[in-house]
């Protein structure tokens, strides 16, 4: 499946870092961001991986910034996936991070609206998760087994 055509809003693009993280912080759990040349046992190079023994996404450092952006949002979503128990298919996981990634850079006033209403609540958890949401589903506290 070919990944969708993407505008971007260059004034907020622009005004983003252009460093990547060395880790991700999801519902407390620290994911670490590597980079690096990706190559499989047979020989074949790949765009990222989940490693879920050591928390870690690891990166083809030779990707282009967009197409890296999208893998890093596929990688995320496989190790939330994993600490959540979640069993999401391949091609839910290709979904999500698509469809995320096209959120986030065409609709920066409701990114900005979301960063910042943490800030505003004072019972946050300092996890990211809201005082207000942090309630017990069949799936664990927050849809996660934690």
């Amino acid at each position: 499946m070919k990944p969708p055509h993407v505008s971007h809003n260059t004034d907020y693009v622009n005004s983003m870092t252009s460093k990547l993280p060395d880790n991700v912080n999801v519902m407390g759990t620290l994911f670490k961001i590597v980079q690096g040349t990706l190559i499989d046992e047979e020989g074949n190079g790949s765009y990222g991986e989940w490693d879920g023994t050591d928390l870690s996404i690891h990166l083809e450092i030779t990707s282009p910034r967009p197409h890296k952006a999208i893998t890093l949002l596929h990688e995320l979503i496989h190790g939330i996936d994993e600490l959540c128990y979640m069993r999401l298919s391949h091609q839910n996981v290709y979904i999500l991070s698509q469809v995320l990634y096209q959120i986030i850079l065409q609709n920066p006033e409701l990114i900005e609206y979301i960063s910042n209403s943490y800030s505003e609540d004072r019972e946050g958890q300092g996890d990211g998760r809201s005082a207000g949401h942090a309630h017990q589903s069949e799936h664990g506290k927050d849809g996660c087994n934690s």
